[in-house]
């Protein structure tokens, strides 16, 4: 990997809640504020990056190089119009994408570890398809976007649960006893409660416990960072805690709580006309919001937060009160 790279996958865990629209502005975004940035797109199936960057959909991308089409792996890197920004198609003009083998998976992930660029941004697939939960856990730390409707944060704790849950799978794999066991679990339908990762990890450490051991230390080391889009006003926020007390009980995770981008007509404006928000709307309230989440990344991104809910209540707040137009 270059030596100041920094992989972020972006994840969402149900679709409509503008994660193209925030992986693509947020490279640009970063791209503005001076660092080297990759967008790549791999919502492998459903590819339209192209079109939040503004790029027509006729380059090669990431389908023809796995379909072996004389197609070099660093040939698919297109500049942008925005200077230090670089982009890599999904699909291409190749369909039928989305359900790539482990052998491709693999190649694929290798040749994304080689860019060289300061930020790699990846697009993930929305849902928690083997594909995307591999690529979501290429990084410890992690985006996933939602909204405030209760539909989408159901989605996204059910996305991190299968994440939390693959994980343990990928782990204890390597002891085909304590693998069938896990299975087992995993199949039997618990009336009494859900099943909670802290459940399988006692069930576990009875079987192997220097594997558990190890598996935990792994686990902690994950922090998945929750960015919500189109939100109304700061105080959508209080919900915060109440996700996270989920997020700790059931999956044993310590999320962080790392941006808020609100609500704007802007952003379907800028869609409908295949134009990214940063260049026709770069002052409107949610462009802001994404120029503040990627100042929060290039800061922020490598150290943990406490207290990451409140933390950012409070911004969230301050950037309304400085953000309101004058009137």
């Amino acid at each position: 990997m270059h030596t100041n790279s920094t992989i972020i996958p972006i994840a969402s865990g149900k679709g409509g809640v503008g994660k193209t629209m925030l992986t693509a502005n947020l490279a640009m975004a970063l791209a503005k504020a001076g660092h080297q940035t990759v967008a790549v797109d791999l919502d492998l199936g459903g590819s339209n990056l192209h079109t939040h960057l503004g790029i027509p959909n006729k380059h090669p991308g990431i389908g023809d190089f796995l379909k072996g089409r004389h197609v070099d792996f660093d040939d698919l890197l297109l500049p942008t119009e925005t200077k230090n920004l670089r982009f890599i198609p999904g699909d291409g003009k190749t369909p039928f994408m989305a359900n790539i083998p482990f052998e491709q998976r693999k190649l694929l992930i290798g040749e994304i570890k080689k860019i060289k660029a300061r930020y790699v941004l990846l697009d993930l697939g929305a849902g928690s398809n083997f594909n995307t939960l591999n690529f979501f856990g290429l990084a410890n730390r992690s985006i996933i976007i939602s909204t405030f409707e209760t539909a989408a944060i159901m989605n996204f704790l059910m996305f991190l649960r299968n994440f939390m849950f693959r994980l343990l799978t990928s782990a204890f794999r390597k002891n085909p006893e304590v693998f069938a066991v896990l299975t087992n679990l995993f199949k039997q339908s618990i009336r009494d409660r859900p099943l909670t990762v802290a459940m399988v990890m006692d069930k576990m450490a009875t079987l192997d416990p220097a594997l558990t051991a190890e598996t935990q230390r792994k686990l902690q080391f994950y922090r998945p960072r929750i960015v919500f889009n189109m939100g109304e006003t700061p105080d959508d926020l209080k919900i915060c805690q109440s996700i996270d007390k989920s997020l700790q009980a059931y999956l044993a995770l310590q999320p962080e709580f790392f941006g808020f981008i609100f609500h704007d007509a802007s952003v379907r404006k800028a869609a409908r006309n295949n134009k990214p928000l940063l260049s026709v709307a770069p002052d409107c309230l949610a462009a802001r919001g994404i120029t503040a989440l990627a100042e929060s990344i290039i800061t922020n991104w490598d150290h943990y937060q406490e207290d990451s809910a409140a933390t950012l209540l409070t911004l969230t707040r301050d950037n309304f009160d400085k953000w309101q137009p004058v009137a």
